[in-house]
């Protein structure tokens, strides 16, 4: 997760899948990688998650 955010450009934007257990521990894990989740929508599979990389 931080490997993708540091290739970002400022602005940029991703969504990905995770299960509900790990959703809970990705505030950190992209807060670490200067970006910022703007959206999670809670689905019957999983959640899923929307970052986008914050300027430096």
């Amino acid at each position: 997760m931080r490997a993708r955010l540091s290739d970002m450009d400022a602005g940029q934007e991703f969504h990905f899948l995770c299960v509900e257990k790990m959703a809970e521990k990705m505030d950190r894990v992209v807060a670490l990688g200067n970006g910022e989740i703007f959206n999670r929508d809670i689905r019957s599979y999983g959640v899923v998650i929307s970052v986008r990389k914050k300027e430096p």
